[in-house]
């Protein structure tokens, strides 16, 4: 049986006889399996990548139909149940994905080429192989290249109906512009060549809102000066042979080497003389230099992040699609990092390459490591963000991100997802009050805890922090603006505190809310009272525009303001008092009236569940709508103040939260 996810889903017997493998949803599921051929993916995997984030209430019952369905028409072996997962039970060249993978892995391009009949999953949507078919693209267009810019060389007007069609079909690859514009001079259409490199500049400019980049202006520079370079020499992507100044290194260590070495010493040796070609193929493909060659591990130094990010990827591919010696399974692990450098006796000496050796050594087996610098380069949204860490070695913090879409334990450093102080004061009798706040965050991009000085808004704002810490991916910052004057240094304070600088063309916010956009953040804006303006200014910018950010911060009222956003101690008189909430001007205060039996000793009186029951319903009375400032008092508080004090209330409320906040 062979399986075609290439140009469309479908099955067909050694024979060629078309196999039925019924509707979309179960091509989808088949297509899913062939991406895995061989392993066993769970019911859940397979749930995620068939449906996405929708599955329908009854998707294992559904999927267990598909999977029926399959077997009748491939066969009742081709699926296998393994526990609580499934099998597609062929061999990996049965599947044109694998044998499209496997050959570019090996440098075959004209092979890997022939493999490809179109665009995969062609009429069947896979919302989880989505990522996989972009990267499949990538190297089809990759391999693409290559092949033409060696075809260009003998026969120039060949190639120029294949590279006219895929600049249209692909407008925004510039190499394919170049070659297309080489072709049409090498042919004697000069003028033909000038006006493709136009059409490339309105689709770059017009869409993007970006010029050219050094290849397209140097191809048209050449042919504007009739350069004999252009005419008799290969087109191949020229760059220096050595990158000098800043560079972007890639470095993989074989994972596992020491025990790989102690089983299977003889097979070891072999798997290490091909691993070395496998890396010299790859880095040859994108224009790396190989700069460190050390048994089990290999450096290489880049001109472009871009092309050092391609090479991650595809020598991952390489490595796990190898048919390696039996019982050595070699896997990499592997890190990208860009600094300046300098040269020392033909080699490359200087932080940048011991940073990149040292991520190497943190990643896990199969795992690509990005440094920030790396990723700010790159200009990617499927980076996934694993917090900033330290390492041995290696001065000051480092963000790190994930190039690969692999599941990995922690990376192996002493993690920190941000800046909060390891120790934190005691926060005793504010769980209430806690969930209130985490309510309030989960309802809105920005939460402000307004109260006079010394209640203790900072610790509990740090205990909220390290609660939003440990539940979710958000990177965790605290921002002291008690020091600063002036509104206008907020934006400073906070991009210096998250080691971001300002781009050109844009404010330091406009560069703060890009950061926080691929960066999940929670940003922590304690003693905002005296800058107010400014923390709300950035507080909104990062609400309009970083989606998954959020904002904590602290304001300091008058005297006559809330002390706490609950409170579990006795009000005056608590035995004959109850509580029930009040509206006012807006806003919602909870504070305590006789009209019962003191809450405190309610919730003594109570048994454990009965407790939970009333915390969640307390929640629920504290939950805000988002167009509604929220303000909690404690039990037995006297009411906020009239006048001037509770006009500063609700300044301090909403100019800093904005309409869709909280004010606790």
């Amino acid at each position: 049986m062979q399986v075609h996810v290439l140009g469309g889903v479908s099955a067909v017997t050694d024979d060629g006889e078309l196999l039925d493998v019924g509707p979309a949803k179960c091509r989808a599921l088949l297509a899913a399996l062939a991406f895995s051929v061989g392993e066993a993916m769970s019911v859940s995997l397979l749930i995620d990548t068939v449906w996405g984030e929708d599955p329908p209430r009854t998707a294992d019952k559904t999927l267990q139909g598909y999977v029926a369905r399959l077997r009748k028409g491939l066969g009742p072996e081709a699926i296998v149940r393994t526990g609580a997962a499934y099998r597609l039970d062929a061999d990996a060249d049965a599947v044109d994905v694998v044998r499209f993978r496997r050959l570019l892995a090996a440098g075959d391009v004209e092979a890997a080429l022939a493999t490809w009949t179109g665009t995969p999953l062609v009429g069947v949507d896979v919302p989880g192989l989505r990522p996989a078919v972009d990267g499949l693209v990538e190297q089809w267009l990759d391999a693409t290249e290559d092949a033409l810019g060696r075809r260009l060389v003998a026969d120039p007007a060949g190639v120029l109906a294949p590279l006219t069609e895929l600049t249209a079909a692909h407008p925004f690859r510039e190499e394919l512009w170049a070659l297309l514009m080489t072709a049409l001079y090498r042919t004697g259409r000069q003028a033909d060549a000038l006006a493709a490199y136009r059409r490339a500049r309105e689709h770059l400019v017009g869409e993007l809102g970006i010029e050219p980049g050094p290849r397209l202006r140097a191809v048209e520079a050449q042919i504007l000066g009739h350069d004999e370079e252009l005419r008799h020499d290969p087109p191949e992507r020229r760059v220096s042979d050595r990158p000098t100044g800043t560079v972007t290194f890639g470095y993989a260590i074989v994972a596992d080497a020491t025990r790989l070495w102690g089983e299977h010493r003889r097979k070891m040796a072999l798997a290490m003389e091909r691993f070395d070609t496998v890396v010299d193929e790859v880095t040859r493909r994108h224009d790396g230099t190989l700069v460190v060659s050390a048994g089990e591990s290999v450096g290489v130094a880049f001109h472009r992040a871009e092309d050092a990010a391609m090479w991650a990827t595809q020598l991952q591919v390489a490595v796990e699609q190898e048919p390696w010696p039996g019982g050595v399974e070699v896997r990499v692990q592997l890190a990208l990092h860009t600094g300046e450098t300098e040269e020392l006796d033909g080699g490359y000496v200087g932080p940048a390459v011991h940073t990149t050796a040292r991520l190497a050594a943190a990643a896990h087996r199969g795992q690509t490591l990005v440094s920030g610098v790396t990723a700010a380069l790159l200009e990617r949204e499927d980076l996934r963000d694993l917090g900033t860490h330290s390492f041995d070695g290696v001065g000051g913090e480092q963000d790190i991100r994930q190039l690969d879409a692999g599941g990995h334990p922690p990376i192996r450093s002493a993690s920190r997802r941000g800046n909060l102080p390891r120790r934190l004061g005691r926060l005793v009798g504010r769980d209430a009050e806690l969930d209130v706040v985490a309510l309030a965050m989960e309802a809105s991009p920005v939460v402000t805890l307004v109260g006079p000085g010394g209640v203790g808004k900072t610790t509990l704002a740090l205990a909220a922090a390290r609660r939003s810490e440990a539940d979710d991916p958000r990177r965790v910052w605290l921002v002291e603006l008690a020091e600063i004057a002036s509104s206008d240094h907020v934006p400073n304070v906070v991009a210096e505190t998250l080691g971001i600088t300002g781009g050109a063309g844009r404010t330091l916010t406009d560069s703060i809310v890009a950061a926080l956009r691929s960066r999940p953040t929670l940003l922590v804006l304690d003693n905002c009272e005296h800058v107010i303006d400014g923390a709300a200014a950035l507080a909104r910018a990062v609400a309009d525009d970083a989606a998954h950010s959020r904002v904590l911060a602290n304001v300091a009222g008058g005297p006559g303001h809330p002390r706490r956003a609950a409170d579990h101690r006795h009000a005056p008189g608590c035995h004959r008092g109850g509580g029930r909430a009040v509206r006012r001007q807006g806003t919602r205060r909870l504070r305590s009236v006789r009209s019962g039996t003191c809450p405190c000793r309610r919730r003594r009186d109570l048994s454990p569940a009965r407790r939970a029951a009333a915390r969640d319903r307390a929640g629920s009375r504290a939950h805000h709508t988002p167009d509604a400032s929220t303000a909690a008092e404690p039990a037995g508080r006297p009411p906020p103040p009239a006048g001037r004090a509770a006009a500063d209330h609700r300044r301090a409320a909403s100019h800093v939260a904005g309409d869709g906040a909280v004010v606790v």
